[in-house]
């Protein structure tokens, strides 16, 4: 019985946390963490959502900005190298 708070109260909400993390370690700062707790964890979930959409934003406007200002793919490969594949838009 113990295992079973232990495992839906620290255990679920952390492999939820780390999951989100490998996702943003890929670029891919839509995926969301649900951790329904009240207490550090569910706290940590909530800021991580802030923060994952809060960059998603800050890449969808640096790739309308880019595009307008350096249309060319050529150009922008050129100019930024292999980081700029990081806020390219998608193929």
């Amino acid at each position: 019985m113990a295992y079973i708070t232990l495992h839906s109260s620290l255990i679920a909400p952390i492999r939820k946390l780390t999951e989100g993390t490998r996702e943003s370690t890929s670029f891919n700062f839509q995926k969301r963490i649900n951790v329904n707790t009240r207490d550090e964890l569910g706290q940590l979930a909530a800021d991580f959502n802030i923060m994952a959409r809060t960059i998603d934003t800050h890449i969808k406007n640096l790739r309308k900005k880019i595009s307008v200002l350096l249309p060319d793919q050529e150009v922008i490969s050129a100019v930024y190298g292999v980081g700029y594949r990081y806020i390219s838009p998608p193929e």
